[in-house]
């Protein structure tokens, strides 16, 4: 019931998401260090494989979920379903989620970034920036900006805050900013800038924000939001602190990586 009423708010109908469940899925290698599968059904749709925990921990956090993004316009990943199969050959159960595709496009996206906010380990091999597909990190931004002004940059960080509030509330971390980017040759228009908060504030010029300059297209989300500060998590950061200076690791409590994540998309944002 839930996850039907998260579909109307997010405007899919009942006949797009069947189509979805049964269209042929693609699949996709995924950028970190989880054994997820990825696969996209056509363009809108993103399928990912979930464990006992994440299910489980979705299932949790859900009537929050869907308080928060009833009552605003937000960046989080949409989710539209939640299924469990078993397999027929081995027995074992397959639970994966159906979420929105942040790069659901027609144009190329030629970078894509995975930004944490943390600096330990984030970074692409070279062995990944060589390849089509590489998914760069958090060093591998180095001077490049989101240039998007002050007004539109505002409205953006606006919103992040009160999603990462929300993350902060639920006890995750561990969540990125996917942003990719596509490079004209020929600049757009520039459209006059939003004033307020709405669905459209970062998605209205061909699915994405376009740079001041016209010449770059923005499509961004925040992603990966199934990872609480758990006992694992706990004990990752006090080991790692040991050899490593605490504050670059990935695996801090979540009002502290809430406020590094925060930080590092404001500092690059103009």
């Amino acid at each position: 019931m839930c996850f039907r009423q998260l579909r109307e708010g997010f405007g899919i109908d009942a006949e797009t998401y069947m189509r979805c469940l049964g269209h042929t899925w693609t699949t996709v290698a995924t950028p970190g260090k989880s054994k997820a599968l990825l696969y996209f059904a056509g363009t809108q749709f993103v399928i990912k494989t979930l464990n006992k925990d994440e299910s489980k921990f979705l299932r949790s956090i859900l009537c929050g979920y869907f308080k928060h993004v009833a009552n605003h316009p937000t960046l989080i990943t949409k989710f539209y379903g939640h299924h469990c199969l078993r397999s027929l050959m081995t027995g074992a159960k397959i639970r994966f989620v159906v979420m929105n595709n942040v790069f659901r496009t027609d144009n190329e996206i030629h970078l894509k970034y995975d930004l944490k906010g943390s600096t330990f380990g984030r970074s692409a091999t070279p062995v990944q920036a060589a390849g089509p597909d590489c998914i760069f990190k958090d060093n591998d931004m180095g001077p490049r900006r989101i240039h998007i002004g002050t007004a539109r940059g505002g409205l953006l960080m606006q919103q992040l805050r009160r999603d990462v509030e929300f993350l902060k509330r639920m006890g995750i971390m561990d969540y990125s900013l996917l942003l990719g980017i596509h490079e004209r040759d020929l600049p757009l228009p520039l459209p006059s800038p939003p004033s307020k908060l709405s669905n459209m504030c970062f998605t209205s010029e061909e699915g994405g924000m376009v740079s001041i300059s016209g010449k770059e297209l923005y499509y961004i989300g925040v992603i990966d939001i199934l990872q609480d500060y758990c006992l694992r998590k706990f004990t990752e950061h006090h080991v790692r602190a040991v050899f490593h200076d605490r504050h670059s690791i990935s695996a801090v409590p979540p009002a502290s990586y809430a406020t590094r994540f925060l930080k590092f998309i404001e500092d690059h944002i103009e």
